[in-house]
């Protein structure tokens, strides 16, 4: 019973002395004393003061000089070290946030996927380079792309939406070797520095055929997107009777919310695409046979008298022949370094591509 009797009033005492400098007990000179039954006591001599006005402990505490200048010394230092900490804590979260930028950055140029920075080999590198850096991980890499991107499509939309001229737009529209069809919009403009600009506006994927009501569906998508249809100036597209039809269909779109847009005056048929018409017109008319979709059909084809006498026919075949077979290739490329010839690699000619006769040809 006496052991007890004698640790209860312990914690009183130190509850009482807690709840003290909590509420009342705030001045800098306490830190010199100890309160024990109801006194302040010296922590460096034996002198006590009854529970008072502090200025009576700041007149003793001056009698300790050298003690006084130790704590304010030590309190400087570690309020310094503090500071150091907390510029190197910010310092660390720069760093940390200029490498996720970058990493995004080299995502997005190099077309790396995201879980590349997952691997072992890179976070090795990156940790020799520079330790410490975290390295986030491939779900927080797709995050910071998909905010970079929210980011940057805002900055790009508010400059076309601020731009003091019109927009001219090229839209096409083709189908990939895996069969995914896609719609192609790149927009133009010059800025208030009279600088001409051009950019992708949106490249996105086609349900359904090229028909001129699809490609209008989703190039006024585009448009409402970024807020742009009243800019329009002109827009320009191949000679193919759907582009045609995607005219008229934004016309009369864009005429339900007053604006204008004149499918006739408007629209700027692609050049190329008339001088590549024009051109398979004329080989048509010099007898040389059409060009196939690809080698291999071409490869199908028959050979007839009236073709083995034609030199673009004989090229193309020949050209397909040697394609076929990597021993041939590997022999004419002998042959070439034997002619002292640049050995180059053999292009077939194809009905999808422009100027692709011309080319093999050279």
């Amino acid at each position: 019973m006496s052991s007890s009797s004698k640790i209860s009033p312990a914690i009183e005492v130190d509850e009482n002395e807690n709840s003290s400098l909590s509420s009342n007990k705030r001045s800098e000179a306490y830190q010199y004393f100890t309160f024990k039954t109801q006194r302040w006591y010296c922590n460096y001599c034996s002198k006590n003061f009854g529970d008072k006005s502090t200025s009576t402990l700041w007149r003793h505490i001056a009698k300790h000089p050298k003690i006084v200048e130790a704590q304010r010394v030590q309190k400087e230092q570690k309020q310094r070290k503090v500071g150091e900490m907390d510029k190197y804590t910010v310092t660390a979260e720069k760093e940390n946030a200029s490498f996720r930028k970058r990493t995004v950055r080299w995502v997005i140029i190099n077309d790396q996927p995201f879980n590349v920075i997952e691997n072992e080999e890179f976070k090795d590198m990156i940790s020799f380079i520079r330790p410490g850096i975290y390295i986030p991980c491939a779900n927080t890499l797709r995050r910071d792309l998909t905010e970079n991107f929210k980011n940057a499509k805002e900055r790009f939309r508010q400059e076309l939406q601020e731009t003091p001229g019109r927009l001219s737009f090229t839209v096409d529209a083709w189908t990939s070797k895996n069969q995914i069809p896609f719609l192609g919009i790149s927009v133009h403009w010059i800025n208030e520095n009279w600088e001409l600009k051009c950019t992708t506006l949106d490249f996105c994927i086609l349900s359904g055929p090229h028909t001129g009501i699809n490609l209008s569906s989703k190039f006024l998508e585009s448009l409402e997107d970024f807020g742009i249809a009243t800019k329009i100036l002109a827009v320009a597209c191949d000679n193919a009777s759907n582009m045609d039809v995607m005219l008229d269909k934004i016309s009369q779109s864009l005429a339900k919310k007053s604006i204008t847009f004149d499918p006739k005056n408007q629209c700027v048929h692609c050049f190329a695409y008339v001088i590549n018409l024009a051109a398979k017109k004329l080989i048509d008319n010099l007898q040389v046979p059409l060009l196939y979709e690809d080698e291999n059909s071409f490869e199908e084809a028959e050979d007839t008298e009236d073709n083995l006498k034609d030199t673009i026919y004989k090229l193309r075949k020949v050209i397909v022949k040697i394609r076929a077979s990597p021993q041939r290739r590997k022999k004419f490329k002998q042959q070439c370094i034997a002619a002292n010839m640049v050995p180059l690699e053999l292009i077939p000619d194809v009905s999808t591509r422009w100027n692709s006769t011309e080319i093999m040809l050279e």
